[in-house]
């Protein structure tokens, strides 16, 4: 994502989230992140879905690794993922703003068959 759309994108959910945490779009199943300040590891269990953040920083806490995620980048979650999340970077100035988009799992289950993978080489002639 360019620095252009990064902005535009930043504009689009300044203007349709005024209040802290999330809120509802006028699309079913998507929905805008807001947070004015920082905050400690949270336990949370992400659900299926793209969340792109567009304004801040963030750590995810899993197991004993930590990701870093910053403006521009964004997370995919495809199974319900218990974890810990943790904002480090947003004020009131400058607010932390993700975007969330909802997978449905069976939906893209259903998709699977018309997939077109590359063919894959032979494992072996069974000569030995």
């Amino acid at each position: 994502m360019d620095k252009t759309q990064l902005n535009r994108l930043v504009s689009l959910l300044a203007q349709n989230s005024k209040n802290e945490g999330l809120s509802p779009t006028s699309l079913p199943g998507v929905e805008i992140f807001r947070a004015s300040s920082a905050s400690t590891p949270i336990p949370v269990v992400y659900t299926p879905s793209l969340c792109v953040l567009a304004q801040g920083q963030k750590n995810i806490l899993w197991n004993l690794a930590c990701f870093d995620f910053r403006a521009g980048q964004f997370l995919v979650v495809t199974v319900d993922l218990p974890l810990q999340s943790q904002i480090l970077q947003a004020s009131i100035r400058s607010p932390y703003l993700l975007l969330k988009v909802d997978l449905d799992t069976s939906l893209i289950a259903d998709l699977l068959p018309y997939t077109l993978f590359p063919e894959q080489p032979p494992i072996g002639d069974g000569k030995g």
